[in-house]
């Protein structure tokens, strides 16, 4: 029987070819399918009753959100990390029970407090990211490895209030209670107030004082106040406090009105040249003098070796090629600028303190030209001038302190923190992403299914190649009967091979 085995050759190719991908595909597709609708079929049976029947814990709830320049970074108003701790702080709570009328119920703050929890809400660019990677998406995967959430809303929870002795109904009162005091003590934490004091102005009360120094002790005040009410002015220019009908360029003119008058004092001092002990002015004016100048000379060094430094940065030169014609330009680098930013906070010190050696070199030179007492009328217009100074200067101080306080109130902490879910009592359902279950068992039936389409192939192969290897060597026997045996079996192999197959 001359009915020899035909033996694919193509089967024993090494590696991995695109015919044996598609007959990979052709014997794995409908296992696949049936595996998965199987898989899905079960996961849903089992995690849908679990997340939508089955509920964990009863819990009192409700959410603010925060809404303020930072809070996306994780920062609190002033610029450090957000304390979501102070949201049920101890102090917090017990004002919130005791505003609830809750304190006959709620007899242990602490206890109260260790049933509470603040929970982040999760962002909406997180839960796009999630199900981005759920569905396959590379580059989301990838960027939820490192990705920190920084939420902006937050849950509070009260675990089990019936376990505390809360009704239903107290819970919610209580939740709303805490809100209403968390946002009270946001705002005196963070509401800027008395940011300059008044209570400076008292100089003249101290008869060892002379008038001239007030003047620089009271000069040096203003600068502070003065910058800040520029940086303010240019960041809001349009705001009005309704407390004292004021703006902050209003608050300049005001505070330049009044420089103007010390300016006037200072002067009247010089010109009359009153002085409450001639002979301690003249020494402390000549200590002063040299100690400023050696202030002075000091700074100078110190200016002209930050200078050398910033010089000795030299620019980058950098080539780039504009419709075929090669440009070379030339760039600072960013260490240069901080040196330069340097040279002029330095050179900014050097100007003050020659400001200054220069007019005490002028009280000095004054002083010393002259060697007559001030008339009584003089020193009795000195005296009262810089006391009404003084209460202009209160005044000026306490209005600034209040236009910034309500500034930063109404524009900033009264809208940055609101309620946006009304309190419940629920039970919540267990904590998981469907999305994410679902995935991982669709990639676990299409794994299973795989596997055992590749062991069924190498199963068949390993039977086919130890076949064709019995045939050739059934060709190469001298003995008739022996190969007709040869050809017998192997037939008979093949009609098993199909059988199965078609199983």
């Amino acid at each position: 029987m001359d009915n020899a085995y035909n033996y694919d050759e193509a089967e024993l190719e090494e590696g991995i070819t695109l015919k044996k991908v598609g007959y990979f595909f052709k014997k794995a597709w409908l296992r696949m399918i049936i595996y998965l609708v199987v898989a899905l079929a079960l996961a849903s049976a089992v995690v849908l009753p679990v997340k939508f029947l089955y509920k964990s814990e009863r819990v009192g709830l409700t959410s603010i959100e925060f809404i303020y320049e930072g809070i996306e970074e994780g920062l609190d108003p002033n610029g450090g990390v957000l304390n979501t701790d102070n949201i049920i702080s101890t102090t917090v709570l017990d004002k919130a029970v005791e505003a609830s009328e809750l304190t006959d119920v709620i007899t242990d703050i602490s206890k109260l407090r260790a049933s509470m929890r603040v929970d982040g809400v999760e962002t909406e660019e997180y839960r796009k990211l999630v199900e981005a990677a759920s569905r396959g998406d590379s580059d989301a995967a990838s960027e939820l490895r490192t990705y920190v959430m920084r939420p902006t809303q937050f849950e509070i929870i009260i675990s089990e209030p019936q376990k505390l002795g809360l009704s239903d109904v107290q819970a919610k009162t209580l939740l709303t209670h805490v809100v209403a005091e968390f946002c009270k003590d946001f705002k005196s934490r963070y509401t800027v107030s008395n940011m300059f004091s008044s209570d400076a102005y008292i100089l003249s009360q101290n008869a060892m004082l002379e008038y001239a120094d007030m003047y620089d002790l009271y000069m040096q005040t203003f600068d502070p106040i003065e910058t800040y009410l520029n940086r303010l002015a240019a960041e809001a220019p349009a705001f009005t406090a309704t407390d004292n009908n004021t703006t902050f360029a209003t608050l300049l003119s005001n505070l330049s009105v009044i420089k103007r008058s010390y300016d006037a004092f200072n002067s009247y001092i010089l010109s009359n040249n009153v002085w409450r002990d001639i002979d301690n002015a003249l020494s402390a004016l000549a200590e002063s003098k040299t100690q400023k100048q050696n202030e002075l000379t000091a700074q100078q060094a110190y200016l002209e070796s930050i200078i050398e430094i910033k010089d000795s940065i030299k620019p980058n030169t950098i080539t780039s090629n504009v419709n075929g014609q090669t440009i070379t330009t030339e760039a600072y680098p960013k260490e240069y600028y901080v040196w330069l930013e340097r040279v002029d906070t330095e050179n900014a010190k050097v100007k003050t303190l020659t400001n200054q050696l220069d007019n005490i070199t002028l009280r000095y030179n004054k002083l010393t030209a002259s060697s007559e007492k001030p008339t009584d009328a003089a020193v009795e217009y000195v005296s009262k001038t810089i006391v009404q100074l003084e209460n202009m200067s209160k005044v000026f101080v306490d209005k600034v302190n209040g236009t910034v306080t309500e500034y930063y109130d109404t524009t900033f902490i009264a809208q940055s923190v609101r309620a946006v879910r009304s309190p419940v009592v629920m039970r919540m359902s267990i904590q998981f992403n469907i999305l994410i279950i679902y995935a991982c068992v669709v990639m676990a039936a299409l794994l299973a299914a795989s596997l055992v389409t590749v062991i069924k192939i190498s199963k068949r192969n390993a039977k086919e190649k130890k076949s064709a290897l019995a045939n050739a060597a059934c060709d190469s026997s001298a003995d008739d009967n022996a190969a007709d045996d040869c050809d017998t079996n192997a037939q008979s192999d093949i009609t098993s091979d199909q059988k199965r197959n078609k199983k």
